[in-house]
């Protein structure tokens, strides 16, 4: 899905929206955000998500930050510091998600011997710019964050994954399991691959 809030609305309708669209997704979700350094994923990110806070979506949730340059260019700076981590930690990230898992599954429980409705807390995980194309950082097919975009819905988990490599929507497990799909500034190259794996 392109960003761009001057197409017209058969564009619209057919999967190419603006910002709108983004500030009103559903949560939980999994958004992907594709594009070449410089070109703004992490300010459209910050901004979508700074927004979502001032108009209240967020209130039930915890904002988890994994970034390679957040501690440069301080776009997340009204994140608290605890909320922030510098690069990527896959032992804190299954952490996170058994947490989560453990909140969730007892406050279901509660509810349901109680017999009332309970709004249940959410994540929101924010991985930016942690993967690069040498093997050791290889993030992306990593078990955990397999399983994250596969399974994170039923735990009311939403994730934005950002990443300067076009080649990671070609996982199977990224691409099935994407709710949006943002890119920005691709190569004709680049874009042909994109393409051709989520064309079918």
């Amino acid at each position: 899905m392109l960003d761009n809030e001057h197409e017209p609305d058969d564009k619209k309708k057919s999967g190419v929206a603006n910002m709108d669209t983004l500030n009103n997704i559903k949560l939980s979700c999994t958004v992907t955000c594709i594009a070449k350094r410089n070109q703004g994923k992490s300010f459209c990110v910050q901004s979508l998500v700074y927004n979502w806070l001032k108009s209240g979506r967020l209130k039930s949730h915890n904002i988890i930050l994994f970034s390679s340059t957040s501690a440069t260019n301080g776009e997340y700076d009204w994140l608290p510091p605890e909320n922030r981590r510098y690069g990527y930690d896959e032992t804190l990230l299954k952490q996170v998600i058994q947490w989560q898992k453990r909140r969730i599954l007892l406050l279901q429980k509660k509810a349901r011997t109680a017999n009332v409705k309970v709004t249940m807390p959410g994540i929101l995980l924010i991985i930016d710019d942690v993967l690069t194309s040498s093997g050791k950082n290889n993030h992306v097919f990593s078990p955990t964050l397999k399983y994250l975009f596969c399974q994170s819905r039923h735990f009311y988990i939403s994730i934005i994954f950002c990443s300067q490599l076009a080649k990671v929507i070609a996982s199977p497990t990224i691409k099935s399991q994407s709710d949006y799909i943002l890119i920005s500034q691709l190569s004709a190259e680049q874009l042909k691959a994109v393409y051709s794996v989520t064309s079918g």
